[in-house]
């Protein structure tokens, strides 16, 4: 008799099914562990996302290359990256399946150039981060000897001497499509570039990191790219740049561009590009970055909406923007400028108000940083910026933490002790335990008049339930049962973070805050960010109390910056 046990033993899916079930868990590298351990017929198509991205150092090269071939690195990698090595260690020779190779923070040695053609023949994507070059001739030597490369990533790789190379002497790899440069001598290059009697097609140049020396170049280079350039992003290091750039670049000899990407420019300079190359039918995509200006407004008034509204929808004009974004770097994370400020005060000057967007800097990046998960991609500059158009303010090796807000904290999480006259409703035995919620959600979002705050008197804090401003209504009264749901948990029992705060985790909370805010080495270990701390001046007393606690703690030190907020009330 067959039973059901012995049917489910025996039943299994074909081999494609589960080869695209597992490749839907590419990005997961906990599943695919499980998944490797499932069965064995699971296994190589598991290794094959699990060791698709490689990166080798001192310490770990040995380990993974002494492995007799055909091991499952060098048969699954199709990125390789070697970091802090200055020669080819032996066993590379076996990665034959790597389409990208990434050689970062190293010294090219003579050895080390004649090698890489030699093995890795067959790379269409090449990223040179942080390599010194004894020569310029050195980095094209060992590009031109490529010759399936299609991407080619130059950041800040430096070169002892400048020779003049004849043209004729090497040739661009034909399938050369992508060029990424962040360089001080980008000009170096475009001045061989722009000499040479053939060039591959090239359709995506961007340059980050532009100087004046180099707008010259530029010019040249895109009017010798004349219809094979598609997609052009231009990062300017400083705005008065802007109208030389907009006298040296000429668009209209790349009619086919379908994006333009301007960072850290003028508008002015984005809308007269604009006008002026009105007659580009494929423009799809413009792309503008700029900073806050006085008073932390940023400069979109310097924009003429009306004729950019005229321009983008007018008959006459031949492009058809699918896409026109304006983009807001924020210096600070406490900085005002918002979607709403400039929603509410710019875009409704724009009839294309479903063409014009308002993307948050800082937000966008921090998002692109969460999608970046596997080893190779979090180190190499190349593949962030492919992967999202004009990628700016992302670390290369780390995440580099560069503000770190701390909003209206209260003293309790942080183990702060508390004056004996300090009242909280979720303590008070007086209170009937049907009310505590109530007093509690009234409490909290009460708006509160401490008085002169610049005195830092804490005996003139209102410590009374009773010291409420009485001419406000407390916030959680102005909103709807479900806007209370969704922003808080109102709850009198400690099912919650509360349970953190009684007397039994004081002293290592306090040990933690200690550690966090005032530890260097933890601070070294962040990369030194600025730490603020932001309070409403109309805040229950323990916001206020515990903020100037802390601002007395950091005299001498200078680790945290203060900015308290005028009528702002804790909820």
């Amino acid at each position: 008799m067959v039973t059901q046990d012995r049917i489910m033993l025996n039943a299994c899916l074909p081999s494609e099914l589960t080869d695209l079930i597992i490749d839907q868990l590419a990005d997961d590298r906990a599943a695919l562990n499980s998944c490797s351990l499932v069965h064995r017929s699971w296994v190589a198509r598991s290794r094959h996302h699990l060791f698709s991205d490689i990166l080798l150092t001192k310490k770990n090269s040995d380990d993974i290359l002494t492995i007799p071939p055909p091991s499952a690195f060098s048969s699954a990698a199709r990125r390789l990256m070697l970091a802090e090595l200055d020669y080819l260690p032996p066993g590379v020779e076996h990665f034959r399946s790597v389409k990208s190779f990434y050689l970062t923070q190293a010294q090219a040695r003579p050895d080390t150039i004649a090698m890489i053609p030699a093995l890795l023949s067959r790379i269409t994507s090449f990223e040179l981060n942080q390599v010194v070059f004894d020569a310029f001739e050195n980095i094209i030597e060992l590009v031109c000897s490529l010759p399936c490369l299609e991407t080619f990533t130059l950041f800040m790789s430096p070169w002892n001497q400048d020779f003049n190379i004849p043209p004729a002497r090497y040739r661009l790899p034909e399938r050369l499509h992508t060029l990424n440069f962040v360089s001080p001598r980008l000009h170096v290059f475009l001045d061989w570039f722009n000499e040479l009697e053939t060039l591959p097609p090239i359709s995506t140049i961007r340059f980050y990191g532009v100087a004046e020396s180099h707008i010259h170049s530029i010019g040249a280079a895109i009017k010798r790219l004349g219809r094979t350039l598609q997609h052009l992003t231009l990062d300017l290091l400083d705005h008065s740049y802007a109208d030389l750039l907009t006298e040296t670049i000429d668009l209209s000899h790349c009619p086919s561009l379908l994006s333009f990407t301007l960072l850290n420019g003028w508008p002015k300079l984005l809308q007269e590009l604009l006008y002026t190359h009105s007659k580009h039918s494929s423009l799809q995509r413009a792309v503008l970055t700029i900073y806050e200006g006085k008073d932390d407004i940023p400069n979109l008034d310097l924009l003429n909406w009306f004729g950019l509204d005229n321009l983008v929808t007018s008959p006459e004009t031949a492009f058809r923007l699918t896409e026109l974004t304006i983009r807001v770097y924020a210096h600070s994370l406490i900085s005002t400028v918002t979607r709403e400020t400039v929603e509410s005060q710019f875009l409704p000057r724009s009839g294309a108000r479903g063409l014009v967007k308002f993307v948050p800097e800082r937000q966008r990046a921090l998002e692109r940083r969460k999608t970046l998960t596997s080893p190779v991609e979090r180190r190499s500059w190349g593949e962030q910026i492919a992967a999202e158009e004009e990628v700016r303010s992302i670390s290369i090796y780390k995440i580099n933490v560069r503000t770190v807000p701390q909003s209206d904290t209260a003293t309790y999480p942080l183990g702060i002790p508390t004056p004996s006259t300090g009242y909280n409703p979720l303590y008070d035995d007086k209170a009937p335990p049907e009310q505590v919620v109530a007093l509690f959600e009234k409490w909290v979002s009460s708006y509160y008049d401490h008085g002169d705050l610049s005195s830092r008197d804490v005996t003139k804090l209102q410590y009374s339930m009773s010291g409420y401003d009485q001419s406000k209504q407390p916030t959680t009264q102005t909103m709807t049962p479900a806007e209370l749901d969704s922003a808080a948990s109102l709850t009198s029992d400690l099912n919650c973070e509360t349970s953190l705060v009684v007397s039994d985790f004081i002293n290592l909370l306090e040990a933690q805050t200690n550690t966090l805010l005032f530890d260097s080495q933890v601070r070294e270990a962040w990369g030194f960010p600025d730490f603020w701390c932001l309070y409403g001046e109309a805040s229950i007393w323990t916001c206020v109390y515990a903020s100037w606690y802390l601002e007395k703690k950091n005299q001498g030190w200078d680790k945290i910056l203060f900015k308290s907020l005028r009528d702002a009330n804790h909820f």
